[in-house]
């Protein structure tokens, strides 16, 4: 599995404002943007780069996963296999 950089809070603004998202407020580290069209989006602009510590999404994408399989299914997902396979 490769490896992608990981961009910078600044960057990452700069990439989404060349897709047509403008900040629309700043909350702390929260950057809420807001497309032309309607789409929104927020995340934590510069948490990590202050030294504080964030969370990749890993464990709520597992977990929505697993409820998810649940729901459908009736059966309990093992959630060491399902993180395993996304490492």
């Amino acid at each position: 599995m490769s490896t992608l950089p990981v961009p910078t809070g600044r960057q990452l603004i700069k990439a989404l404002h060349s897709f047509g998202f403008e900040v629309i407020r700043v909350k702390g580290s929260h950057h809420f943007l807001r497309h032309p069209d309607g789409r929104c989006t927020t995340f934590l602009c510069t948490a990590q780069e202050r030294g504080c510590r964030t969370l990749d999404g890993l464990g709520m994408l597992v977990r929505q996963g697993a409820a998810s399989f649940r729901l459908w299914t009736g059966v309990e997902p093992d959630l060491k296999v399902m993180f395993a396979a996304l490492k």
